[in-house]
């Protein structure tokens, strides 16, 4: 047994061993990797820091303390590195925390490096590929704590950095020397602290499901379980780990979660998004079965590897690996909301549960199923957590140059799928001449564009010339596949293609790009795999519909060869444009929310919305275009308007005439929002985009 083996090779901790067996509730909730824990002098364990072992009765961690044991076990060897990020909304630092042996810490930028070559394979000669993985190690990266409710996941990655760390046996030498592993402590540390105070006040004398105090209003600042659904990553904690991500390229992301019992491991199961390399689908049930195996050897009860979750919706946070030709794993690991010992009853009184039945059933996918009643504590969903992500490290120990080549031929699939197979391209159309107001005549793109997008069901505004187009859509498109690391660039000139014929500036983005399968996935009509098959989570991501902005689909393979200048990011620019001495100003009415906010910076000013369309000269305005007279208006009133439509990326024109058309006055709201506290999710939502 691997015990014997450690307890010859190092001293071992005692009291921590006495404390385990006394907090895991039954024996086989124990495995030989998790039941003892060595001393090293000089290296702090958990409890040196936090004065408590993993899994302590009544004992949750804040997010401070975590980092400030992290930093201390930094601090102690070279194995471990931690590495600041960002900051939350309410001011936390953000932290990655590597572990690995001391040649892979000290040459981690040059590991990074290589991923980074695997993960755009363009213009690498396949032989240097093959050093590159012979030499290379794979990262593999572990997070806890995107749900604050889910409490048991950032103990036990605490005490995972420190084995890793010091821990001298067979299993931990080769994770070390083949593997580096880096650790998100906490993914949502704002509500890890808030949480943990809530559970302090409130649930800390819980015995039981029946007398659940229930969990704090929200866990964010802003979300709260749907942090996990942030598909266009819009909260700074879930940016920072995704730029980080795109910076370093682990080849295998793995998200930690708390709900069904006792351990479910994910397999990626039908309904499978089929944009994504077929690589994958083999990757998923080779882990989740070897995890089985293995803890079902060990004689722990409640694995299981189907009839849970899917692999259709690309929107997870953790999705940022598949989508990025990584690997996503997933846990769900049985808990309690906190850390009190509970009797708990596994299948729910209606006899629903994963795969339509129960959850304690045998099945071919959970051959060792879990009890019907259990007494659960937080110690034993630690000795499962860590017992699980230990054999995930194992056989990625055992095969790094298979998980490493892998990972470069799915990044040179997505490159060469974009070359043979359509659409080849997308292309967002956009005028570039701002004051280009007369519509052409004939059959442009963008009108012809509307009548083919109509048959593919992607997104064409109508009724509105080009120079009225909303570019604050266009940019909220184009920043955000730019924030998902696709490549976007800006024709040149004018493109002529069988598909149409766009304007000089229109935005392209060519499926030829490592991350060019997740440009199809977004950009494409969204069309479910098999209407006979219940997905664990859908949404709309198609990103046309989702902004009203056009999203053409090429099929012309001359697409690719368009001469592009690369976009960083898209700053819309607005305009004030027309009279120099105007009578009043129309702020043309696109459908943009930036027009709400113009409003707020001009409330001093009488603002009118027309009732219907009108014409100044040849150029016509539609309904709901904002008018603001000369006359009354404050002096500095022209050059606050024209800072404020350039800066929000709005179209102005200065009127000879205040226009003969019935008007409205456009007051300024006061708004609030009611909640319950009861259910605040989207609520939320409401707070961070009015807030944004």
């Amino acid at each position: 047994m691997l015990t014997g083996q450690q307890a010859l090779r190092q001293p071992q901790d005692d009291d921590f061993s006495k404390a385990v067996r006394e907090w895991t509730t039954k024996p086989e909730f124990l495995s030989p990797l998790v039941d003892h824990l060595p001393r090293v002098p000089g290296v702090p364990s958990p409890k040196d820091v936090l004065g408590y072992h993993i899994g302590a009765p009544k004992k949750l961690t804040y997010y401070g303390d975590a980092l400030k044991y992290y930093r201390a076990l930094e601090a102690a060897t070279p194995r471990v590195k931690v590495m600041s990020i960002g900051t939350t909304d309410e001011g936390r630092e953000i932290v990655v925390v590597a572990v690995g042996s001391e040649d892979s810490i000290r040459n981690l930028e040059g590991n990074r490096k290589d991923l980074a070559r695997l993960a755009d394979p363009r213009g690498l000669p396949e032989a240097e590929a093959q050093g590159i993985i012979e030499t290379a190690k794979p990262i593999y990266h572990v997070m806890g704590g995107l749900h604050s409710g889910e409490t048991g996941p950032p103990e036990m990655l605490m005490e995972l950095a420190y084995r890793l760390a010091v821990e001298e046996s067979p299993v931990i030498d080769r994770i070390r020397d083949n593997v580096i592993v880096t650790i998100t402590p906490v993914a949502e540390p704002d509500g890890r602290d808030r949480y943990v105070d809530w559970y302090y006040a409130h649930k800390i004398e819980e015995t039981g499901e029946n007398d659940s105090f229930g969990g704090p209003p929200y866990w964010g600042k802003y979300v709260f379980h749907d942090n996990n659904r942030d598909i266009n990553f819009s909260q700074v904690s879930m940016r920072a780990v995704l730029e980080w991500y795109l910076g370093w390229h682990p080849p295998i992301m793995h998200d930690i979660h708390e709900s069904i019992p006792f351990l479910y491991t994910f397999s990626g199961q039908a309904p499978q998004n089929t944009t994504l390399d077929p690589i994958l689908y083999g990757e998923l049930p080779w882990f989740a079965n070897f995890e089985m195996a293995q803890m079902v050897k060990y004689g722990m009860p409640g694995v299981w590897t189907h009839a849970f979750m899917d692999m259709w919706s690309v929107g997870y946070f953790a999705s940022m690996a598949p989508n990025h030709n990584g690997m996503l794993r997933m846990y769900e690991v049985f808990g309690n909301a906190g850390a009190n010992t509970m009797s708990r009853k596994i299948d729910p009184p209606d006899g629903g549960g994963g795969g339509g039945g129960g959850r304690t059933t045998r099945e071919w996918y959970r051959p060792l199923p879990p009890y019907k009643e259990v007494e659960w504590s937080i110690r034993n969903n630690t000795n499962y957590g860590e017992t699980a992500i230990l054999s995930a490290l194992q056989l990625t120990s055992a095969f790094p140059r298979e998980i490493l080549d892998n990972f470069y031929r799915k990044s040179r699939n997505a490159v060469e799928s974009g070359k043979k197979e359509p659409p080849y391209a997308f292309v967002i159309p956009v005028d570039s001449g701002a004051d280009a107001i007369p519509a052409p005549r004939g059959k442009s793109a963008m009108t012809q564009g509307r009548r083919n997008a109509a048959k593919e069901g992607i997104a064409a505004p109508r009724g509105r010339s080009p120079a009225l187009q909303d570019l604050t859509r266009v940019a909220f498109l184009v920043n955000t596949l730019r924030t998902q690391g696709i490549e976007v660039g800006r024709a040149r000139g004018e493109l002529k293609l069988q598909d149409g014929t766009f304007p000089a500036g229109s935005f392209v983005i060519k499926r030829d790009q490592p991350y060019g399968r997740l440009a199809k996935i977004l950009l494409e009509k969204q069309v479910f795999p098999d209407p006979n098959l219940r997905t664990y989570d859908d949404s709309g991501w198609t990103m046309g519909l989702h902004t009203g902005t056009e999203v053409r689909a090429i099929a012309d393979k001359a697409v690719l060869d368009v001469p592009v200048d690369p976009v960083t990011r898209f700053e819309p620019r607005g305009s004030l444009a027309g009279a120099s001495s105007p009578a009043a100003w129309a702020i043309a009415a696109n459908g943009s929310a930036n027009l709400v906010t113009l409003r707020y910076m001009l409330r001093d000013v009488k603002v009118e919305a027309a009732a219907s369309s009108f014409k100044d000269g040849n150029r016509e305005l539609p309904a709901g275009t904002l008018i603001v007279s000369a006359a009354g208006a404050p002096p500095d009133a022209p050059s606050r308007l024209k800072n404020a439509v350039e800066s929000l990326g709005l179209r102005a024109f200065g009127l000879t005439a205040v226009p003969e058309v019935k008007r409205h006055l456009v007051d300024l709201p006061r708004l609030a929002m009611f909640s319950t506290w009861g259910s605040t999710q989207e609520v939320g939502w409401v707070r961070h985009a009015i807030d944004q």
